[in-house]
């Protein structure tokens, strides 16, 4: 009777070492697995907080760089205009050449939903725009192209890349400086100045959806506790 407990014993041992081992090998995995997603959420964090860093910086060059030639189409001499205008096309440059770079990390690391997830999105480009967008009117629901999300990150940079196109300060302004005075001019010189307030208005939004985009994903991110972790397990 003896040996046959002390037998149960070693199976009772021997099924719950098993039966612990699987456990803590199941728990360890999942610790791994929710840690790794972990640190690639904070990686992506970080990467949405630098390509909006960057897009700012380039955005705000340009339209200030727009405004400082427009302001100064009638007061400067030739020699200082060129110089504003030869800036605000360093400006242009600059955009162009990270535009395309910059859309993709906006899809990459901006495009989430309410809970900081990635979300489906699709590929947009400026001919979504072409014909439909007023950029005087890039705010106005009743003016918005149907297809176009306009709480994504992606499309509202889209709009503006459209619409930085489509304004072309740059060369309306060395265009009106070329033009005798006339009351036709000057008007033309406030509609200049009109469109890059209506660049700079649609600016903001991009900005304000990439940091609710941002912030969207600090939430998860550090909303993320081991106690939150134990309850999915």
């Amino acid at each position: 009777m003896a040996d046959g407990n002390f037998s149960g014993q070693i199976v009772n041992f021997f099924f719950g070492t098993v039966l612990a081992g699987l456990v803590a090998t199941g728990f360890t995995y999942k610790t791994w697995r929710e840690q790794t997603r972990l640190d690639f959420a904070k990686e992506r964090l970080a990467d949405a907080t630098k390509t909006f860093d960057n897009a700012s910086q380039l955005i705000s060059e340009r339209i200030f760089r727009s405004y400082d030639v427009e302001q100064h189409i009638v007061s400067d001499d030739s020699d200082s205009f060129a110089k504003r205008r030869d800036k605000l096309d360093s400006a242009i440059a600059n955009w162009n050449l990270a535009y395309a770079d910059m859309l993709q990390r906006f899809q990459f690391a901006l495009e989430v939903d309410d809970d900081g997830n990635e979300r489906t999105y699709r590929d947009v480009h400026t001919a979504d725009f072409s014909g439909q967008l007023d950029c005087a009117k890039a705010l106005d629901d009743r003016n918005r192209p149907g297809q176009a999300d306009w709480s994504s990150p992606s499309w509202l940079l889209t709009a503006l890349h459209y619409c930085f196109i489509q304004t072309n300060a740059s060369r309306k302004s060395d265009s009106l400086r070329k033009e005798k005075p006339s009351p036709e001019r000057d008007a033309d010189i406030e509609k200049l100045d009109k469109q890059i307030d209506d660049l700079d208005a649609l600016a903001s939004h991009v900005r304000v959806a990439s940091k609710t985009a941002i912030g969207r994903m600090r939430h998860g991110v550090e909303t993320h506790s081991y106690w939150e972790f134990l309850k999915s397990w």
